[in-house]
């Protein structure tokens, strides 16, 4: 790791910059090396340059941030300070920093930075929500859950697969598995390929309701769209169904 580090030192000091891979492999350095804080930072200048930064990035970040609740508020902090020295701050940060109240399973902490966004001069979008209706999720706050889709639909804000994954989590939640399972066609009929968790909430649903057809066309589905399937799932899901492990997949 430190030979990372003398590295991006000597491109900044030749007048260079990293480019968008290399901005993504010094966050997940910072965040692998203890320093989330740091790889906070270094997430926000990539919002500010315009550059993604893939999920599998913001989700680590976000973890290593929930480890330790005054590293989250340092974090908003941060953004905070950038609006008072008149920067404009990235949406994606602020929803960066709720995503790690969801994993902290902290609601308060969560919608305490969403209705800052006015302050921010921001409003918020499918990522806003995503993290707040993770939080709800992780804290069995179903009635919460509700209000926000409520108000995600009247602000006009478009699901995407994750905002269909919340739902089917708190549909189950609220003894409604049926209709996370309709919530199926649902999601693929607004264009959209159902997340692993989605796949595993509702086949799971249909294991235990003893429906073996309709979880072994799911699950048939899940590796036709070559969703991601953890081992553990694909064994307890294999036992269940009488699949073979020796039968060849596509």
């Amino acid at each position: 790791m430190d030979m990372v580090f003398t590295l991006e030192e000597l491109v900044r000091k030749t007048g260079a910059t990293l480019n968008q891979h290399q901005e993504v492999g010094m966050i997940l350095t910072l965040v692998k090396s203890g320093q989330p804080l740091k790889a906070f930072e270094k997430a926000i200048n990539s919002f500010d340059a315009g550059q993604l930064v893939p999920l599998r990035a913001t989700q680590m970040l976000a973890g290593s941030l929930a480890q330790q609740a005054s590293a989250v508020d340092d974090a908003y902090y941060m953004l905070e300070s950038r609006k008072n020295d008149g920067h404009s701050v990235p949406l994606p940060a602020v929803n960066l920093v709720m995503e790690a109240c969801a994993v902290m399973g902290d609601l308060d902490r969560a919608f305490a930075t969403f209705a800052e966004l006015e302050q921010l001069d921001l409003k918020p979008d499918t990522g806003t929500y995503n993290a707040l209706l993770h939080t709800c999720v992780n804290t069995r706050e179903t009635a919460s859950g509700r209000r926000l889709l409520n108000r995600m639909e009247i602000d006009g804000v478009a699901p995407d697969a994750m905002t269909f994954m919340h739902r089917a989590s708190l549909l189950v939640m609220s003894r409604q598995s049926e209709a996370a399972y309709e919530l199926m066609a649902t999601c693929r009929q607004a264009g959209f390929t159902p997340h692993t968790k989605m796949f595993m909430t509702v086949i799971n649903y249909l294991l235990r309701q003893q429906r073996l057809d309709e979880a072994a066309a799911l699950y048939k589905e899940m590796e036709e769209d070559r969703v991601y399937i953890y081992p553990g799932f694909r064994s307890k899901v294999e036992a269940a169904l009488g699949i073979s492990n020796d039968t060849e997949r596509p």
